[in-house]
């Protein structure tokens, strides 16, 4: 099913950079799976390379936080507790990954997989920043084998819906949701805050990432 995006006139973000990034995001995951590419040796070094340049964290642009859980570490800027009222499911357990500054969250219901992650990262440029964004609008659940959006020919996109927002006041990026999964992604100036959630609405990514602004001032 194709969908088109709806347009923001007052978009800073265009729409053609993002799909831009959508596609080469899914050209290179098809060049990782071994269907195109060359020598392995050399991309990983410039994937190392690439992963250095776009953020202090020194992670890859896609980066998510590690699948190990645990409810004996809370996350450090939001309770079970709000997570479980944001996102209408209750939190059986919680991780956290302080390779990310601050640490990346990631909360577990009665699933196989997790149900809801935050993740905040500081880009060392706009583009960057703006690549993060199409990154987790490609991947909007909160497994990168879930549900993917991709760009077709006519600027439509397939496997979801995609949407520009500019909330909370001072931040802008796009919303986006798919078959199980909702992500919320948006920056202020290099700083990008990413929710996703394995609910479709997006409403529960946005409230999560705003609370999650608040909590941090960010």
């Amino acid at each position: 099913m194709k969908r088109h995006l709806t347009r923001h006139k007052s978009s800073r973000v265009a729409f053609s950079t993002v799909l831009a990034a959508i596609t080469a995001l899914s050209l290179a995951a098809c060049s990782s799976d071994g269907s195109s590419g060359s020598d392995s040796d050399g991309s990983t070094a410039s994937s190392q390379a690439v992963s250095a340049e776009v953020a202090a964290d020194g992670l890859p642009i896609d980066a998510r936080p590690s699948s190990d859980a645990s409810d004996s570490t809370p996350c450090p800027y939001l309770a079970n507790q709000d997570m479980a009222d944001l996102n209408g499911q209750r939190v059986t357990g919680v991780s956290v990954d302080k390779r990310f500054n601050p640490p990346a969250c990631q909360w577990l219901s009665y699933g196989n997989t997790p149900q809801a992650q935050t993740i905040i990262r500081t880009a060392k440029n706009e583009q960057a920043a703006i690549d993060m964004i199409s990154a987790a609008i490609t991947h909007p659940g909160t497994t990168d084998d879930g549900a993917t959006i991709t760009k077709n020919a006519d600027n439509s996109v397939s496997g979801g819906d995609v949407e520009h927002t500019n909330q909370p006041t001072g931040w802008e990026g796009y919303r986006a949701q798919a078959e199980n999964s909702a992500v919320y992604a948006i920056r202020k100036g290099p700083v990008v805050v990413i929710v996703h959630s394995d609910q479709t609405q997006t409403v529960k990514t946005q409230k999560i990432a705003e609370t999650v602004i608040e909590h941090l001032q960010l």
